[in-house]
């Protein structure tokens, strides 16, 4: 089932937090002296490393086991040195900030939102700040901060020569990039990580990439050496992850290099799988002064959700549910049974795992009771074990609770709230149990259901399955039997009104509230059209039915063979029946819930869905400019993510929040859009029926994404589906294109277009004219490459992609305003100095602040004019009750005043006209401006849709009109050089 694996991995992340939290013993590590292969205490390791000036305590990011050992050593080098702490977790410039959180002079909030701390902060290096709080020690953030790595990786060493004098503080004076080891090593994981055996045909793009890992390791080097400088009888540990230090190479070579005569120790993990015996082994013993052979104990990463623990190496899983349930909807409660079936026998290797509201009442092995134990009943999930093995693979596992938690809420820039289950029959509630929250689980895999469940009839309940009913007595009770296996199954009800109709063999039907059920025909029909226009597309529909489901959730969830819809839209069938709501959800029957995703090595499903729908849906209704405009839309908010949120598409798991479905959504989409450019309809969609047909029931990766297209490639001479998957899923780089030496001369228009991107591309080129424009393509197999074309007229301008086929690169001069820019540029957030919606909005800087945005929020009284002129301003609120307004400078056609707001030069005189406006700052042509203005406070029903609408210069509301729909929208373009465009 889509989602439904994350879902209940995510759900176990506490009890996996507790797991960890362990005493490590020899059975987990072992501390190394390389010198000799002898084993060393870690305290005898502190006595040793104190004859050091510099220690480099090489980690893995994301192990629990690493972490404890670097607080752990703290205290004892603590007594015997005069201690500093460095850290490649902070970044130079905010030095102040953390000095001032050691100090005492900011909260830890304060702290945590500015100095922009890892997501891992908290459970990894927390400890660490504390100690060094507490203690008093100074603790240098060290690394150059991540934008100008970023800059050098796009751009070279020399990008460096564009810097300010303010910012060279921050990063290293001298970048040393060594042809030594270290680079070779570097090249050699950088290619394996990229699924290359060399790094043969990467070229510049890998040299770009070293030379901003020599710009940390230069930077933090430096940080190092300024320090002793500062500071010549201090110690300093210095804390980062292993490639760094690793074998006395990076930044332990680096700070060699500044200071010959500084004594300094390596200490490096070494990696021991699970089933090993911990031992010296002489191999390693170059890698570092001192090392620790250790066992892998991952915790939470900040990008990507690692599969918890009780999943791993475990070798039984349930193939078959049968489940037998009452649910009291008055009561909140549920109590049945699972006879499950194992992969194989019962064995005291298994910990089978049932949500802690529930609570078991019996177990039964063949018929009789059987012996069992609980463990972590603590948490949210108790673990089942037993004490002997035995001869059968069943089991019944009886058990009832209370169910109901109230939805968990949710920040500005997230999509998804949750809830660890609702049964309630309350008004604007209803019941809502997701995947292993109301039934037993063990491991991961694919099981087939046959679920029974009683309820009081007026609640009609619904899951995936084909489904049988009967009613007696004032009861339903309900049978489903799953279509194919799946992961999880939720089961959602509530007092529906049932509608349905039969197309080609396939129940569609609605289950909507009293007081939305008008509009089920409306549904109805259009899902009929999704059925037709799909099944052409991909193959037979995978299941008997298909139903829309109103939920009390904010946002809809798919899931095999129905939708949940959100309450407030169900009434909005203008925008649930748009692309990309409704029939994204139909296309995850196929995507998702038919064949399923491999999240270990990546999502592919948003991707493919995201184009099946949010994309191409437009155009099966032939609405070609409002595909172009979804192209444009996902190409602008893919340069508009600031580069430290810019990871793999290969590393996309789930959308937990709206930057991270740039990536997973518009950038995984844009693959396919390229790859239908290339292929052409008739083939893509044959390559797509193949996939379907080749994985329905399996579980799929990206690598049989590539396999299938690679099979019915058109053009293997012009397109390597090897090279085109390598460089989408692995890479972070935007396509750079320019024109280089365009002229017109006797009818004919030449030159050159260079790219920077190792894969051949087809480049739509348009030419335009006075009152026509000529489409070509100029198909890059090289580097730079040469055009020329015959025309007829005499050109105006030549444009390279305007229509968006390329996940191109823009450059800053090139983007529209809008709100997206502003938010990511740190803003001052003026809220006004008086009015209703002061408090409320207090209340949104908070959310922003709160959702990752790093933002200073004043009163517009309390704004100075070099406020104005120094930041990025966001300001909120009616005319009236903002001075601020009055002070600032707008584009032509907009306009403010107490009685009106003008835009583009039409006035909104509604009462509850409102509007988002965003534009370049006069006072300061670096700086933007976004206003959310509003007539009345009647005007703003939430805050939440500025998210919506993030990357448009303007947008214009109305309450009064189609239940707060944007109205007009448009862009605001900066002027200057374009190398996307060259005019004659």
């Amino acid at each position: 089932m889509r989602k439904s694996k994350l879902f209940a991995i995510m759900l176990f992340l506490t009890l996996v937090s507790s797991m960890l939290a362990k005493e490590f013993g020899k059975e987990d590590y072992r501390i190394y002296k390389s010198t000799d292969g002898k084993e060393i205490s870690l305290k005898k390791m502190a006595k040793e490393l104190s004859k050091y000036d510099v220690i480099f305590f090489g980690e893995w990011h994301d192990d629990a086991l690493l972490h404890q050992l670097e607080a752990d050593i703290l205290p004892l080098l603590d007594k015997k040195t005069d201690l500093a702490i460095s850290m490649e977790m902070f970044e130079r410039d905010v030095q102040s900030i953390l000095n001032d959180f050691l100090d005492g002079k900011i909260s830890e909030e304060d702290f945590l939102k500015k100095s922009r701390a890892w997501g891992n902060y908290p459970t990894d290096y927390k400890p660490i700040i504390e100690y060094a709080k507490k203690k008093k020690l100074d603790v240098l953030a060290a690394n150059v901060p991540r934008r100008y790595a970023a800059l050098v990786s796009k751009q070279g060493g020399d990008a460096l020569n564009q810097l300010s004098e303010d910012e060279k503080p921050f990063v290293a004076r001298e970048l040393k990039v060594l042809d030594n080891q270290y680079k070779k090593q570097f090249m050699e994981t950088m290619s394996s990580n990229m699924g290359r055996k060399t790094a043969m045909g990467m070229g510049k793009m890998l040299d770009n990439i070293y030379a901003a890992q020599c710009i940390k390791d230069d930077t933090m080097a430096e940080s190092i050496y300024d320090y002793l400088m500062q500071n010549p009888k201090k110690t300093v540990i210095h804390y980062n992850g292993d490639f760094h230090s690793e074998s006395h190479l990076g930044t332990a070579n680096k700070l060699h290099l500044l200071n010959p005569k500084l004594k300094i120790a390596v200490i490096t993990p070494v990696i021991v799988a699970d089933d090993a015996e911990i031992k010296y082994d002489p191999e390693a013993k170059d890698l570092g002064d001192y090392l620790i052979f250790a066992k892998r104990f991952p915790t939470e990463k900040e990008k990507k959700v690692e599969t918890p623990k009780m999943f791993k190496n475990i070798s039984n899983t349930i193939t078959e549910h049968n489940i037998n349930l009452e649910i009291d909807p008055y009561n909140k409660s549920l109590k049945g049974f699972d006879e499950i079936t194992l992969a194989n026998e019962i064995s005291t290797k298994d910990t089978i795992f049932l949500f802690s509201a529930l609570k078991i009442s019996d177990v039964q092995i063949n018929g009789k009771t059987a012996k069992y134990e609980l463990i972590n009943d603590e948490d949210d999930y108790i673990g089942i074990i037993f004490p002997k093995n035995y001869k059968s693979n069943k089991l019944k596992i009886s058990y009832a609770g209370e169910i109901y938690f109230p939805l968990q809420g949710r920040e500005l820039n997230q999509t998804h709230d949750g809830t660890k289950g609702i049964i309630s029959a309350a008004e604007n509630e209803g019941i809502y149990l997701p995947g292993a929250n109301w039934y037993p689980l063990l491991g991961e895999g694919l099981a087939d259901f046959n679920i029974t469940v009683s309820c009081p009839e007026e609640f009609l309940l619904l899951t995936s399955g084909k489904e049988t009913k009967k009613t007696k007595n004032g009861m339903t009770v309900y049978n489903w039997k799953s279509e194919l296996p799946v992961d999880h199954l939720y089961l959602v009800g509530n007092k529906f009104e049932l509608k349905s109709k039969v197309v080609n063999g396939v129940e569609l039907r609605t289950y909507l509230l009293k007081e939305d059920a008008k509009f089920a025909d409306t549904y109805l029909t259009k899902i009929e059209d999704y059925l037709h226009d799909y099944s052409q597309l991909f193959g037979e529909y995978p299941f008997s039915s298909f139903s829309v489901v109103e939920n009390f959730f904010a946002s809809g969830f798919g899931m095999p063979n129905y939708t949940l819809l959100a309450k407030e839209i169900v009434k909005m069938p203008f925008i649930t029946l748009s692309p990309g709501v409704i029939a994204h959800e139909f296309c995850h029957n196929w995507w998702g819930n038919s064949v399923y995703v491999d999240y270990e090595n990546g999502n592919w499903c948003e991707a493919l869905t995201v184009f099946s729908s949010n994309y191409y849906q437009n155009i099966l209704n032939n609405e070609l400019d409002k595909a172009a405009e979804w192209r444009k839309k996902a190409v602008l908010e893919n340069n508009l993510l600031p580069v430290e949120k810019r990871f793999p598409l290969k590393e996309f798991v789930y959308q937990h929040n709206d930057d991270e479905a740039v990536i997973g959504y518009q950038k995984g989409a844009m693959l396919f859009v390229s790859l239908f450019q290339e292929f052409g309809e008739e083939k893509f969609f044959e390559a797509v029926r193949d996939f379907y047909k080749t994985n329905k029931g399996k579980v799929a990766s990206w690598v049989d994404v590539k396999t299938v297209f690679e099979k019915h490639n058109p053009k293997p001479k012009q397109f390597s589906m090897e090279e085109t998957f390598d460089f989408w899923l692995n890479s972070t780089q935007l396509i750079g294109l320019a024109f280089e030496d365009v002229s017109y001369s006797d009818g004919k228009i030449s030159g050159k277009i260079k790219k920077d991107v190792p894969i051949n591309l087809l480049v739509p080129i348009r030419i335009n004219f006075e009152n026509s424009k000529l489409e070509k393509e100029v198909f890059m197999d090289e580097d730079l490459k040469s055009f020329m074309f015959q025309v007829e007229e005499t050109p105006i301008s030549i444009e390279i992609d305007p229509n968006a086929y390329l996940m191109k690169r823009i450059s800053q001069q090139s983007m529209p305003y809008n709100l997206n820019r502003t938010l990511n540029d740190s803003p001052l957030v003026i809220l006004p100095e008086k009015g209703e919606m002061k408090q409320r909005l207090q209340m949104v800087a908070s959310m922003l602040a709160g959702s990752g945005y790093d933002i200073t929020v004043k009163s517009a009284d309390e704004v100075t004019d070099e406020d104005i002129r120094n930041n990025s301003l966001l300001i909120f609120g009616e005319y009236e009750n903002n001075s601020v307004y009055k002070k600032i400078s707008y584009p032509k056609g907009f306009d403010f005043s107490d009685n009106s707001i003008k835009i583009n030069n039409q006035e909104i005189l509604s009462e509850k006209g409102s509007a988002i406006i965003s534009f370049a700052s006069k006072e300061n042509n670096e700086k933007n401006i976004s206003i959310y203005i509003w007539n009345s406070p009647e005007a703003v029903s939430s805050f939440r849709k500025m998210f919506h609408y993030l990357n448009d210069s303007w947008q214009v509301f109305d309450l009064d009109i189609k239940e707060n729909a944007a109205l007009e929208s448009g862009q605001i373009f900066p002027v200057g050089k374009n190398d996307l465009l060259y005019r004659f």
